[in-house]
């Protein structure tokens, strides 16, 4: 058998056990929340009912992809953004419903971005860049929040509560970009190869570069406050679909 037959064949069967995964997995949230009330749920809202709100989520999702698109740069011009829209899609299916601790669907998404032609350290790192400015405009989307509910019921323990985690994931947030900017990137990056060196796994050469692809992301600031914009007009629609 050759080597593309027998990646095909490997691929067909990880295809095959992917989608056995995939049906326990609905069955297993069937019967943990109850099938009945799943069922519901969907008879109260109705067909339009439904409909209404995956139409309204539709623009939270494309303002995202825009903004992952944005932020990703001249990479991004290797794929449409009906691709990034899709790729979204996916990552907060994976995330909302899967227990990966709310990374897994940026994990695949990236792997997905590098199958459509984009190089392993720019998927990665691009990923990587977006999830950093969706969390950095989560604050002042936070702060809109906090500030609303001072507003409508004043201060309060819950108020304050949220001002000091809004503050400690402010610190937490501009060490990230220092441990960026100072290296630890390119530092994280040897070591990886290096590891995958020592241990027999090329593939992981194809990380190098991950550092300056990341770097690269935020080197354009018209770029980084577009993309800001675009995340933070996801979010207020987000706060939107909530309400």
């Amino acid at each position: 058998m050759s080597s593309a037959s027998e990646k095909r064949s490997f691929r067909g069967v990880g295809t095959l056990i992917a989608g056995i995964l995939g049906l326990s997995l609905a069955a297993w949230m069937l019967w943990s929340y109850g099938a009945a009330r799943v069922i519901e749920v969907l008879v109260r809202a109705g067909w339009l009912g439904t409909l209404a709100v995956v139409a309204f989520h539709l623009p939270q999702m494309l303002f995202a992809a825009l903004g992952w698109k944005t932020i990703t740069g001249p990479c991004a011009a290797q794929s449409p953004l009906r691709t990034y829209l899709l790729l979204r899609w996916i990552r907060e299916g994976i995330d909302n419903l899967l227990p990966v601790a709310q990374i897994g669907g940026e994990c695949v998404a990236a792997r997905l971005l590098q199958r459509r032609g984009v190089p392993l350290a720019s998927a990665v790192s691009s990923t990587i860049a977006d999830l950093l400015m969706e969390i950095a405009t989560e604050i002042p989307f936070a702060v809109l929040g906090l500030a609303l509910l001072l507003h409508f019921a004043g201060e309060s323990a819950i108020a304050v509560l949220v001002a000091r985690v809004l503050l400690f994931a402010s610190l937490v947030l501009a060490g990230v970009f220092a441990a960026l900017g100072v290296g630890l990137t390119a530092a994280i990056e040897r070591r990886i190869v290096r590891l995958g060196c020592s241990l027999g796994w090329p593939a992981t050469a194809r990380i190098e570069g991950l550092h300056d692809a990341l770097k690269a992301c935020y080197r354009a600031p018209g770029r980084v406050v577009l993309a800001a914009l675009w995340h933070l007009a996801s979010w207020l629609l987000g706060g939107l679909e909530v309400g």
